[in-house]
């Protein structure tokens, strides 16, 4: 079966069967956020966080990635893990007047910070999608990705619900298993989530070395975060234990944070340069030509001015080096 399936134009549609239920995800949270059941519109989020780590498995099982799934993924992740966080945070913080955000200089901010989100994240799919790592580097990536922020933050709002920010009526929409026992959160909790917001955007366009599932130098932490992402996939469909989830991500960042610190050869990679094919590189090729230094001593020139010749044009790029194998 399997053979016939990597031998099919199936194994192209199945992998993108799994993004198109991420993008359904993605926009039945932004309904719900609307209609105000913003835990569902949360779980949704959390839902799509592990259907973005599934596709790349099948693509990879099928041999099924392409050129349109990788297009795909990137609208996706800004949608379910951009879009769908910043409206999730928007319309829980701003209809309800007890956490202060409905006007105000603070209903500037939300709006402000909510915005940001949405940039950071279209920032960070956009460089994803130009870079392209030396043979020689590591399996990593620049900046914590989209989907592990757009995740924990959906995980993070579930848990202060479940533990008691918002009263009993919410909570009593949650599971009866506590992992943190009797912790109780109060409406501070809540109130500072579009600063977790801004935390998480910041780390999306960041430098910061992020290596690659179970890619580590270190083989506890690689056992620890694929055990974390078996969990995930358990207690996710079951909806339960959302602060298992927050505490996935965390330590995902936790660890990119130390690999960072600790793994000389992954800084050795620089990132690349946001532009570097075009108009943009042709422009600066060009005005290095024409100001050439002359060690001291200007060229004279007679007559019309030397015109300097056009750069030789740079080769062509592949079209995207992002694959269905990976994740953002």
């Amino acid at each position: 079966m399997l053979r016939w399936l990597r031998q099919s134009q199936l194994r192209f549609w199945l992998p993108n069967l799994v993004t198109g239920a991420n993008i359904s995800w993605g926009v039945l949270s932004c309904f719900f956020s609307a209609s105000g059941n913003h835990v569902a519109a949360a779980w949704f989020i959390v839902w799509a966080t592990l259907g973005d780590k599934l596709d790349g498995s099948v693509a990879r099982l099928v041999h099924g990635s392409s050129n349109f799934g990788v297009q795909l993924d990137s609208f996706s992740d800004f949608l379910t893990f951009g879009v769908a966080p910043a409206t999730l945070a928007f319309s829980y913080l701003h209809h309800n007047p007890a956490f202060g955000y409905s006007d105000g200089w603070r209903e500037v901010a939300l709006y402000a910070i909510t915005l940001f989100y949405a940039l950071a994240v279209t920032f960070r799919l956009a460089r994803f999608n130009i870079t392209t790592m030396p043979e020689w580097s590591p399996r990593i990536f620049f900046g914590v990705p989209t989907t592990i922020v757009g995740g924990t933050l959906g995980a993070l709002f579930l848990s202060i619900i479940k533990y008691g920010a918002v009263g009993t009526a919410a909570r009593e929409r949650m599971d009866d298993n506590y992992m943190f026992g009797g912790l109780h959160l109060g409406p501070g909790a809540m109130e500072a989530f579009p600063i977790y917001m801004l935390i998480g955007a910041i780390l999306m366009v960041s430098t910061l070395r992020v290596p690659k599932l179970g890619r580590t130098p270190w083989k506890l932490a690689n056992v620890v975060i694929v055990l974390l992402t078996v969990g995930g996939y358990v207690f996710g469909p079951l909806h339960i234990l959302p602060e298992y989830c927050f505490a996935y991500g965390m330590t995902t960042v936790f660890v990119s944070l130390v690999y960072h610190v600790a793994a000389p050869h992954a800084r050795k990679v620089a990132p690349p340069p946001l532009f570097a094919g075009g108009e943009a590189a042709e422009r600066v090729a060009r005005r290095r030509v024409r100001t050439p230094r002359q060690h001291g001593r200007h060229r004279k020139t007679t007559g019309s001015h030397e015109v300097p010749p056009a750069p030789p044009e740079s080769p062509k790029s592949p079209e995207s080096p992002r694959s269905k194998t990976g994740t953002d």
